[in-house]
């Protein structure tokens, strides 16, 4: 099973590259193209270079889009087994011996289920470097 990377994810993961790239084009032809005339234009193109190689630096250090569910059928049994920990944790606080000995048979069958699912996931390459 492949994972297919969407258009935005790729241009986000490749934005500091571009910004670093035309930051240093604007610099440097600012500096070259304007050597005759007025320096309010070289160091206005100047200043743009560098705020585009600050906004590069920003972007790798803080990428944008971080949200990225490798194993979104993992998670969802994880969720499962969080919600169930949460309906022992309310039934022991209640005093329902009877509803926390049904949770608390139903807890194994859960634990189980989430190590199968993270052995279908191992067996998943989520980077695409084994292909």
């Amino acid at each position: 099973m492949t994972t297919e990377t969407s258009f935005s994810r790729k241009l986000a993961g490749r934005a500091p590259l571009f910004a670093s790239v035309a930051g240093m084009v604007i610099s440097l032809s600012s500096a070259v193209l304007f050597f005759g005339e007025d320096d309010f234009r070289r160091i206005l193109g100047v200043t743009v270079g560098l705020f585009c190689l600050l906004l590069a630096v920003w972007f790798a250090a803080h990428p944008f889009v971080r949200n990225e569910r490798r194993y979104p059928e993992l998670r969802g049994e994880v969720v499962k087994f969080v919600d169930l920990a949460k309906e022992l944790h309310h039934a022991a606080v209640r005093g329902d011996d009877d509803a926390f000995q049904s949770i608390k048979e139903k807890v194994p069958a859960q634990v189980e289920t989430v190590i199968d699912t993270a052995r279908k996931s191992e067996a998943i390459d989520p980077t695409g470097v084994g292909e």
